[in-house]
């Protein structure tokens, strides 16, 4: 049984489909300088190049940045301010299991529809995702 959606589900859904769309070329940079900073767990020095591009970007789009240093490398509170009443908790994570050196073997690339390198799906593409 398929249960009928009313059109203001309807219309927030085309709302955020359309705002995908719209940032779908910035999502996509995003994504391709993240993905081209290798990152891997053990390394803290690249878990803090990758931070300070994240960071960036995120300042750009209005967040407020704190990096804190932990054990292990650098763990990044971005926050942004919306217009609702809600508050909501996105948790991500900046580092990958790939040595260094695999961004520089194995880039960002597009084929079709699909990214493809190194944290493309886990997680840097969340990353991406929530940034927008």
């Amino acid at each position: 049984m398929r249960v009928p959606v009313g059109p203001r589900v309807d219309d927030v859904a085309n709302a955020v489909r359309a705002n995908a769309a719209n940032e779908l070329d910035l999502i996509l940079d995003d994504l391709e300088a993240w993905v081209n900073c290798d990152s891997p767990s053990s390394d803290a020095a690249a878990l803090g190049e990758v931070v300070e591009l994240i960071s960036e970007r995120l300042q750009r789009y209005g967040a407020t940045i704190d990096v804190q240093r932990v054990e292990g490398g650098p763990a990044l509170r971005a926050v942004a301010h919306g217009q609702g009443r809600r508050r909501i908790a996105l948790l991500c994570h900046h580092d990958t299991v790939f040595p260094r050196g695999t961004a520089g073997a194995r880039p960002f690339a597009r084929s079709g529809d699909a990214a493809i390198g190194p944290g493309v799906a886990d997680m840097k593409g969340g990353i991406a995702v929530a940034a927008h």
